[in-house]
């Protein structure tokens, strides 16, 4: 009878007579046990919706990029080598991997950041003090308006970085 409980999906047996103080602690075990179970499902879920999150917000970064690039606004597939770089140099420095998603991103904020500035001020070395000025005013407006975005927050600090 017990192996064919068992392989009903009984997890568990009250013999007879019945102990209630057993009785009461099995039933609680079994409600504990339930809790954790549906607390390690929702812990999932949620994970996979962080992981959803995540990779949407990478696609969408990435496919900015591309059709900035595309529009003849930057070199074609420039900052894709950027971002191959700096990863590889953050890589050897130690850094951890779930970091170097911020670093990648925050290489492609730039980017759509950089390639909506004005073609003038756009990929120069030799700015003037005033138009410096406007380049950092520029990024500060990018850090500013994507501040709202949860999943873009460690990105937008390295970004900052680059301002101070």
């Amino acid at each position: 009878a017990r192996l064919r409980g068992l392989d009903a999906g009984a997890d568990d047996f009250v013999t007879i007579p019945v102990d209630m103080l057993e009785l009461q602690a099995r039933v609680r075990n079994v409600v504990q046990l339930n809790r954790y179970r549906k607390l390690l499902q929702e812990r999932t879920k949620a994970q996979r919706a962080q992981a959803e999150i995540m990779s949407g917000c990478e696609a969408t970064l990435t496919a900015w990029v591309r059709i900035l690039e595309r529009d003849g606004r930057d070199v074609p597939g420039r900052y894709e080598r950027v971002t191959h770089w700096a990863l590889r140099l953050a890589q050897s420095a130690g850094m951890p991997e779930n970091d170097l998603t911020a670093v990648r991103w925050s290489i492609l904020l730039y980017a759509i950041g950089a390639m909506t500035m004005p073609a003038a001020l756009r990929g120069r070395d030799d700015l003037a003090p005033e138009e410096e000025e406007r380049v950092r005013q520029h990024e500060a407006w990018i850090i500013e308006t994507l501040g709202p975005v949860s999943a873009l927050r460690e990105a937008l600090e390295i970004l900052a970085c680059r301002q101070r």
